[in-house]
């Protein structure tokens, strides 16, 4: 409960809306949104397919465009 904010719930819509309109996964739209931030982050990725594992691989070489990570911010429309 302690992340089931109206922040989170608009974030997880907007990286929704994104995944749809770029054809990336959720995952990978996660992925790229935690790599492409100004800190170091280190994401611990759960896979149970080698399927997963092939989309995370892809994901962590793409980060984010910084108005990519504006729209999941809520800092830009789209």
């Amino acid at each position: 409960r302690l992340y089931d904010t109206p922040e989170n719930r608009r974030r997880s819509q907007a990286v929704q809306a994104l995944a749809a309109e770029t054809g990336r996964s959720i995952s990978a739209i996660v992925l790229g949104y935690l790599l492409g931030q100004p800190f170091p982050v280190l994401p611990i990725v759960g896979c149970r397919t080698v399927a997963q594992v092939e989309d995370s691989c892809r994901a962590a070489a793409q980060s984010l465009s910084a108005a990519e990570i504006a729209f999941v911010d809520g800092r830009a429309g789209r």
